[in-house]
């Protein structure tokens, strides 16, 4: 694994106190606890994906397109605009998000926020860097204690000036993925904006065991389970459906879940904070793949990791990167989950930010980016499973990507899904 990155033109946040009348009727709530319970974060971000991959007005699986994207960004970039909202938009928001009230919605936030610097300030062995700005006309005013509160994430700026505008927002997000996603939003995005919420987040991570380039492989890929084939050779008719796969036989923790219909298998990174987890489903084709999407929540997640245990497994994983850009399809599955008002200049309410009426999100922006290929520490190029000579081994499981399969990378210890992708056509993750 080598890059990946995305950046959400809407919002997400920190904070280090809650000052008088913004988030409650008490005069000030210091944020000292740590509460890592994350549950509403990992069903929210399935909740979105599911829409994204089965609703009628995205469906990227009857489109066949590949998808990549973070909820967790998503999310947070929604949290902050609760933050600000009242009214309907604010109960629209607290429902889909899954939160309980403001403070304890800040207390978490703030907790990960901590929790992510620390890793920082002690030298983790990955990258993950999320950075979160509220861009507001100067014309609306912010609250002084909404300014308190959001310190780092509020910025005034004048959007009359649409060409200045852009660019800051541009380089905002250019820097925090280090030059992947250059270019956010054009002018024309900005034309009578007053509110513009931007996420930009970035990781990079080294597999724990990694691949050895020289055991990649050119192989099928089964986009169709009805592709012709040639007898007996396995190779397809088209050589465009064949892909580079990786491979290598290690000990890795696996499962078999019944209720997911699917195999699971953990890609640990380096420092064993963060992992690759792959779900590939037990039927090929569009409805078992269906089904195995439609199971996933975090009560079932949670269950299917319990049962994995370490065994040896022969991986075949193809080599891609890819690049996703959600904008009509983030705005529908949003809609579809409940977040309506928000952008409705009619009936949003964001009366906590700014007393500006009609004040709405009127763009919502997703753009990710995503490479996986061989690269890993040289230390780690030779581990392998270690078999007893004296027994007989146990014949490795296979677990072969040779068809269409979601990925998602794992928080181990927040217990979070930051990315969350399906790799299904390899013409576009070339």
């Amino acid at each position: 694994m080598r890059w990946i990155l995305v950046a959400v033109v809407v919002l997400a946040a920190t904070v280090r106190e809650a000052m008088p009348q913004c988030l409650t009727d008490e005069d000030r709530i210091k944020i000292l606890g740590v509460n890592q319970e994350l549950h509403e974060v990992v069903d929210f971000g399935f909740e979105l994906y599911k829409e994204l991959e089965l609703g009628p007005a995205t469906s990227f699986l009857a489109t066949g397109r590949n998808l990549f994207f973070s909820p967790y960004s998503v999310w947070s970039a929604f949290v902050l605009a609760y933050f600000g909202s009242g009214g309907k938009t604010e109960a629209e928001l607290e429902s889909a998000l899954g939160m309980v009230d403001k403070i304890n919605t800040l207390t978490k936030l703030r907790a990960l926020e901590l929790t992510y610097d620390l890793r920082r300030s002690t030298g983790s062995s990955y990258t993950f860097n999320l950075a979160n700005r509220i861009y507001i006309d100067a014309a609306s005013p912010v609250r002084d204690c909404i300014k308190n509160i959001l310190f780092r994430e509020i910025a005034e700026t004048d959007f009359r000036n649409t060409f200045k505008a852009a660019n800051d927002i541009n380089d905002f997000v250019s820097e925090t993925t280090q030059g992947r996603i250059p270019r956010m939003l054009e002018e024309s995005d900005l034309k009578d904006a007053q509110m513009v919420l931007v996420n930009a987040a970035f990781f990079k991570g080294i597999w724990k065991y990694n691949f050895l380039s020289n055991n990649t492989f050119l192989a099928p890929f089964r986009t169709d389970p009805y592709l012709s084939f040639l007898e007996e050779t396995g190779k397809p008719l088209n050589v465009a459906e064949m892909v580079s796969m990786m491979n290598q036989t290690g000990s890795f923790k696996y499962g078999d879940s019944k209720d997911l219909e699917a195999q699971i298998l953990e890609l640990p990174y380096e420092g064993g904070a963060m992992s690759m987890f792959l779900l590939l489903p037990g039927e090929e084709g569009p409805s078992g793949f269906g089904r195995t999407v439609a199971s996933l929540s975090s009560a079932s997640l949670s269950k299917a990791m319990r049962t994995m245990k370490p065994n040896t497994v022969n991986v075949q994983l193809p080599r891609f990167n890819m690049s996703v850009e959600l904008i009509d399809e983030l705005e529908a599955a949003l809609k579809n989950l409940g977040i309506r008002s928000v952008f409705d200049p009619e009936h949003a309410n964001f009366s906590s930010f700014a007393p500006t009426p009609r004040m709405s999100v009127s763009k919502a922006v997703h753009k990710a980016f995503i490479e996986v290929n061989e690269e890993g520490s040289e230390a780690a190029a030779a581990t392998v499973i270690a078999v007893n000579i004296r027994t007989r081994p146990t014949p490795p499981v296979s677990f072969v990507c040779d068809r269409p399969f979601i990925f998602f990378i794992y928080d181990n210890d927040t217990e979070n899904i930051l990315f969350l992708g399906v790799f299904r056509n390899h013409r576009e993750a070339l």
